[in-house]
């Protein structure tokens, strides 16, 4: 089964819950799949059932199936015992620590600096995100309704803002990060440090569950994040978790 995850007013909805684009996790989860199953008659459990995407699809519909606000509460991981396993292919930011190549928590600025060890790309990345920001201040106003790539990450990390919109990351045009929406979205969006936050409640219910591979020079920077990722949990805090990571085909043993 294929999953369309179009959104009215930020373009895409990521298949997951947010304050800002609403409850399509839970819709997903436990009204399309069940729909599914009693309609095509199948098995209906979750030993039968395997979510696979790439890019988008890779955060939406593998990596953070698991991670979703349960009824738009803020509960982690709501879905693991939906599903037997997930494979993301160069999923969009999993680690907040390196939002593109952006470390939104110890860097002052989006535009003018890079986060120790990014890879320099061509054209500089400070230099393409605070064009595309302009770009997208100008089509969607402060409302994150440009439809683009930075207006709907923030639709679907970031806290509502007191103009009933999304809070912002950072200020368009002056690149000034805001910490306090950088920790909201380690808290609530980063698979990283909720998987080491809550190991102990969840090894049982993620072990050799997620799968992550991505390329060496991915077009969006997303091997940053990935490696961020394997290093706090493959080969980090948790080497026997049989969480798999892949980087330019080198894999991770999966430990059952």
């Amino acid at each position: 089964m294929t999953v369309q995850h179009a959104n009215p007013l930020y373009d895409d909805n990521y298949a997951t819950n947010s304050l800002n684009v609403g409850p399509y996790g839970d819709a997903i989860t436990y009204e399309l799949v069940p729909h599914v199953d009693s309609t095509f008659r199948g098995i209906g459990e979750s030993s039968a059932r395997v979510i696979f995407g790439g890019s988008l699809g890779g955060w939406a519909l593998s990596c953070c199936s698991f991670l979703s606000f349960k009824n738009l509460l803020p509960s982690r991981f709501s879905n693991p015992d939906e599903y037997n396993g997930c494979w993301a292919s160069c999923p969009d930011p999993i680690d907040s620590g390196r939002y593109i190549n952006i470390d939104i928590h110890n860097q002052d600025n989006a535009t003018t600096t890079r986060a120790p060890g990014a890879r320099l790309p061509s054209p500089p990345s400070e230099t393409h995100t605070l064009e595309a920001n302009w770009l997208e201040l100008a089509t969607g106003d402060h409302k994150s309704r440009s439809g683009e790539q930075y207006d709907i990450w923030l639709a679907v990390y970031a806290p509502v803002g007191s103009n009933g919109y999304p809070e912002p990351i950072w200020n368009k045009e002056t690149g000034e990060i805001n910490r306090t929406v950088a920790e909201y979205w380690r808290e609530h969006w980063d698979l990283s440090h909720n998987i080491v936050r809550d190991w102990k409640k969840l090894s049982k219910l993620l072990r050799g569950k997620i799968r992550v591979y991505v390329g060496t020079a991915d077009s969006f920077y997303l091997e940053g994040e990935a490696r961020l990722f394997d290093e706090a949990i493959v080969y980090g805090s948790f080497p026997g978790s049989g969480l798999a990571m892949s980087i330019a085909g080198r894999e991770v043993p999966v430990i059952q």
